[in-house]
């Protein structure tokens, strides 16, 4: 006899962030392969306590292939810049440090269109940055980060965005942030648009900030309250509407925008198109970000290799 028997297929577990689709940026400091101590991409990162001046974006890309910039790296060379390797941390996986006291404000590893070619940073040409497009009720931003104290002496920033709108003019522009809110004493992930005015929208902000290593998702999509943030699993109550907007990074050379002229991105810092103004205190793991709203089997399967990863505890 052939005994026949159902069964209830799974989405298999991620193991890879890539094998979910539209992943346009992915930096995963924990892989020395893709660090460098350099700001020229040169020079091995090795051991603990080594500069960190050059990072590669890990993403395979959306349908066309597009990433958010090929790799990112200080504002110049020297310690004061860039970050620091370092070792033991969550789940005994290694990771970045930037600034390491609030009045450190000049680390960071940044990428875009901002020198006269774009190539220099990571650009697709040497007059654009990319030719990725993100819709602001569209997308999933993550990263796995902690945050070395919990009294709040000024903002910090683990990400940040300029890109402009698609539509609206030369001078709108479109600026993403993960922050650490001053007077919340919290996290949140919001967006400014600028385009004759200033129009904020901030989406949750999460419990009083701690020094424990944490998983922090974003997703927005279409309709009311649909922009979220999940904070080590756990849904938080604050959300947002999002706008139907969309940022764009291949802006070219001769159009102006706000902050430098151009798309751009940081991690591990504010960086205003010439300088680093707001760097993290603390260490950065990884961070991601898909140009669509990933899944909840997705997110769920991902938050398990996440979760396998950083020895965090995900609801």
């Amino acid at each position: 006899m052939i005994g026949i028997g159902t069964s209830i297929a799974k989405a298999p577990i991620i193991n890879d962030p890539s094998a979910i689709g539209g992943l346009v940026l992915w930096y995963d400091f924990t892989k020395l392969d893709s660090l460098r101590q350099d700001r020229d991409g040169t020079g091995a990162v090795t051991a603990d306590d080594d500069p960190v001046e050059w990072a590669r974006n890990l993403a395979n890309g959306d349908a066309g292939g597009n990433i958010l910039g090929s790799f990112a790296r200080s504002q110049a060379a020297g310690s004061q810049y860039g970050g620091t390797f370092k070792t033991g941390g969550a789940g005994g996986q290694p990771y970045i440090q930037f600034a390491t006291t609030d009045s450190d404000n000049l680390h960071g590893l940044r990428s875009g269109f901002i020198a006269a070619d774009a190539t220099d940073d990571g650009g697709v040409a040497s007059d654009k940055f990319s030719d990725v497009s993100i819709d602001v009720d569209n997308f999933t931003y993550i990263q796995v980060l902690k945050h070395d104290d919990a009294v709040i002496e000024e903002n910090d920033m683990a990400l940040f965005i300029n890109s402009y709108p698609a539509v609206g003019g030369d001078t709108n522009v479109l600026q993403l942030n993960n922050i650490k809110g001053a007077s919340t004493e919290k996290f949140s992930t919001g967006y400014i648009v600028v385009a004759g005015g200033l129009d904020t929208e901030t989406s949750a902000a999460n419990d009083t900030l701690d020094t424990n290593p944490h998983v922090i998702v974003t997703r927005s999509t279409p309709g009311t309250n649909n922009m979220t943030m999940q904070v080590d699993g756990v849904i938080q109550t604050d959300t947002d509407t999002p706008d139907d907007r969309t940022m764009k990074f291949d802006r070219a050379t001769g159009v102006t925008t706000t902050l430098g002229g151009s798309a751009f991105l940081s991690i591990g810092g504010k960086f205003d198109g010439s300088n680093f103004t707001q760097s993290w205190r603390g260490g950065i793991y990884e961070t991601f970000i898909y140009n669509k709203f990933i899944t909840d089997d997705e997110l769920a399967n991902l938050e398990v290799y996440l979760g396998n990863k950083y020895g965090i505890t995900i609801s």
